[in-house]
C-alpha cells in the first residue's frame, strides 16, 4: 500500500456487482477497505475504517439514504450515491441527505474513477447518464445556497446555448433554432464546459442553475 491511495468503503447488497466494482477499483490505485451488504454493515465499517470515500447503494436493506444522512452527521462527507436511477425521488433524497457524487450502476468504468477522484477532492460529481430533468431537480435542492452570479465569463451566444441545453434541447435542436452547424454548437458547448470546469452535461446544467444563468420556471419540477 502507498500513502497516496484513496481509501474506499463500498456498500451494495448485490454481491456480484459489489465485488466486481471492488476488483476494478483496486486496479486504479484505490484501496478497498471493506465491503458492506446493507446499511447496518456500512455504518459499522465506516466507524471502524474512517474511509476517504464511501460508495453506497440507495436501495439496499437498511435504507441507504438514512445511512448517508448519518454518515454526514458524523463527519463523513465524501459520499457517492450508487443507483439504477429508477427512482428520481430517491436520488433527490440522497442529495438532500448530503451525498455529493451520483453514478449509475451501468456507467462506464472511467466515470466511476472520475467520480471517486472528484469526490475525494470534495467536489460534486454527476455522471453523464443523469437526465436534464433530474439535473434540474438536483440543482433546485441547493439553489439558494449560492447567491453570487457569474455571467461575465460567458458570451451572449454561450448563455443562449446553456439555457437551451437546460431546457432539454440536443445539439441538433440548438443547431436548427440558432441557424448554426451542429459541429459549431458542439464546439461552443465544449468551450462552455471548459469554462465552467465541469465534465458532463448534467454538471453543466447544475452549474447554470446554481449561478443563475438558467432560472427554473416556477411551475417546473
Amino acid at each position: 500500500m502507498t500513502d497516496d491511495k484513496i481509501r474506499v468503503v463500498i456498500a451494495d447488497d448485490h454481491d456480484l456487482y459489489r465485488r466486481g466494482l471492488a476488483d476494478f477499483l483496486k486496479t486504479e490505485n484505490i484501496e478497498i477497505l471493506s465491503e458492506a451488504g446493507d446499511a447496518l454493515q456500512l455504518m459499522k465499517q465506516v466507524r471502524e475504517y474512517n474511509p476517504d470515500v464511501v460508495i453506497t447503494d440507495l436501495l439496499m436493506p437498511g435504507d441507504g439514504v438514512k445511512a448517508i444522512k448519518e454518515m454526514v452527521q458524523n463527519g463523513i462527507s465524501r459520499i457517492i450515491a450508487l443507483s439504477s436511477f429508477e427512482s428520481e425521488g430517491l436520488i433527490s433524497e440522497a442529495k438532500e441527505a448530503g451525498a455529493i457524487g451520483f453514478i449509475q450502476k451501468n456507467t462506464d468504468n472511467t466515470d466511476i474513477i472520475d467520480a471517486v477522484k472528484t469526490v475525494y477532492s470534495y467536489k460534486e460529481y454527476y455522471c453523464k447518464s443523469i437526465t436534464i430533468k433530474m439535473a434540474l431537480r438536483l440543482a433546485k435542492i441547493d439553489n439558494n445556497k449560492i447567491t453570487r452570479v457569474i455571467l461575465a465569463a460567458f458570451s451572449g451566444e454561450e448563455i443562449e446555448i446553456i439555457r437551451m441545453v437546460c431546457e432539454g434541447n440536443y445539439s441538433a435542436d440548438i443547431s436548427k433554432k440558432l441557424f448554426m452547424g451542429i459541429r459549431t454548437v458542439e464546439r461552443i458547448r465544449g468551450e462552455i464546459i471548459k469554462k465552467m470546469g465541469v465534465k458532463t452535461i448534467p454538471e453543466m446544467v447544475i452549474y447554470a442553475v446554481k449561478y443563475s444563468i438558467y432560472i427554473i420556471p416556477p411551475d417546473d419540477l
